[in-house]
């Protein structure tokens, strides 16, 4: 029988099925194909040091599941099939060493009431959740070096009244639990997940509960069981309530800063002009405490559809020393791309063949140190030169010809060697109507002119 090594806090939260054979790697690859695509290229004496195993989610809700997948080594071929449990463990060897590969099936489909949909609908909410909040707190108590990156300087107001008021708690049981889910698997991977799994809690009081509309789909999943007990203690025994009433005054101030430069509701509706997708409500969350990259996902039912962006706090582009508009300029880039895939993703889908054979010859688009596959390469020119497109009409001549140079050269640094003429060619399109056609009529027009 096969035992995997699993983190000490999912033991007995999953259900877990292992395949009844080994996976032969006699020359050290795993290759994993999704359909006929290769995913991933992997060295199993490598994934062997991993104490956690090496996972993968297969998301239903992203549409995951729709693909079959294979592992492919030399002389050994394995079929993936959809598990009736959560997890399935698949040992490999290469002879000498023996890795573990976890395939976490996941359906995080949210459920969003006729109530939710009503009060919210064409809604930009920016929000400090509660236990979004108490979560982050948890981490800067914690010692873990490489989450204290994600985070903002203990010398920071806020971080400082953090660390003193929640000083007789550090040592509480939850505290500890983080520590030890750092230590046995990758942080920064983790820290997301966490951020993900937390959005199905909300706060009443001191009391925790499932807020019914997402779900909790992460193999680290630790807000069950004991994880979830200990958070509820920590948050009663330090009257979390009270410190998080004391400071919404700071929060309602970081919140209206937040709004005020994001402009969210002007890049939303720019999109929805430009691209034919519709998306019902967005939420951009975010922590004082947060001070790392923007991440966001999108939650679809039959009927609604609702992104979630994290962003860290804007505590520290405060009291940076520039001009408002570059403080603008900074956050409505993340904004815009942050939402744009959501918007452009049928559109790469639909015009998947003509984008790959024309960014099939990387060595014209890209640096010779820039290894990208051509769909990541267009998102790169594309995504960009949109944003180009946005700032020509939502910024000053002035303003726009800083921030357009900024780009171009910024993508030229990145090894993107066409950028320049590729983001002028779609601009020169665009004004060339008068913007009387949109980003969706000009996508074919831009493809046949390159």
């Amino acid at each position: 029988m096969v035992i995997f090594a699993f983190p000490i806090f999912i033991k007995a939260q999953l259900s877990i099925d292992t395949l009844d054979r080994l996976l032969l790697a006699l020359d050290d690859t795993i290759q994993i194909y999704a359909g006929n695509e290769l995913w991933l290229n992997n060295s199993l004496g490598k994934d062997a040091e991993k104490k956690e195993g090496t996972w993968f989610d297969l998301d239903k809700n992203a549409g995951a599941w729709e693909k079959t997948y294979q592992f492919r080594t030399r002389g050994d071929v394995l079929d993936i099939k959809k598990s009736q449990t959560q997890v399935l463990i698949i040992p490999a060897t290469n002879g000498l060493d023996t890795a573990y590969y976890a395939l976490n099936f996941l359906n995080s489909a949210p459920y969003f009431p006729a109530a939710y949909q009503e009060e919210n609908k064409g809604r930009c909410r920016f929000e400090i959740p509660f236990v979004f909040e108490l979560l982050h707190i948890a981490l800067a108590l914690s010692n873990n070096e490489s989450v204290s990156e994600q985070l903002t300087k203990p010398t920071n107001y806020y971080h400082t009244e953090v660390l003193k008021y929640f000083a007789p708690f550090k040592n509480h049981p939850l505290i500890q639990s983080i520590n030890e889910c750092l230590k046995s698997s990758n942080p920064d991977s983790t820290y997301h997940q966490l951020c993900r799994d937390i959005l199905s809690l909300e706060m009443n009081q001191n009391n925790i509960q499932d807020n019914g509309i997402y779900s909790r789909p992460y193999r680290i999943n630790p807000w069950v069981g004991t994880f979830y007990a200990q958070l509820k203690d920590f948050a009663r025994k330090s009257d979390f309530f009270q410190f998080y009433n004391k400071n919404a005054g700071y929060y309602q101030k970081l919140i209206r800063e937040q709004e005020q430069f994001m402009v969210v509701d002007s890049i939303w509706q720019w999109l929805e002009q430009q691209l034919p997708a519709r998306i019902s409500s967005h939420r951009i969350i975010f922590s004082p405490l947060k001070s790392y990259e923007a991440t966001s996902k999108i939650f679809l039912s039959a009927a609604y559809q609702e992104t979630i962006v994290l962003v860290s706090s804007p505590e520290e582009l405060l009291q940076k020393d520039i001009l408002n508009y570059e403080k603008r300029k900074e956050r409505v880039f993340v904004a815009f791309q942050q939402l744009l895939p959501f918007y452009q993703a049928s559109f790469n889908e639909k015009y998947k063949e003509n984008i790959i054979g024309l960014f099939d010859d990387q060595s014209y688009w890209v640096a010779q140190n820039v290894k990208m596959d051509p769909l990541n390469i267009f998102a790169e020119y594309w995504s960009h030169a949109l944003f180009g497109l946005y700032v020509e009409q939502h910024f000053s001549p002035t303003q726009v010809r800083s921030i357009r140079t900024e780009i171009e050269n910024k993508m030229l640094e990145m090894g993107f060697i066409r950028f320049y003429a590729f983001s002028r060619n779609l601009l020169s399109l665009f004004e060339k109507d008068e913007g009387a056609k949109n980003i969706s009529i000009l996508f074919e027009e831009f493809l046949e002119g390159q």
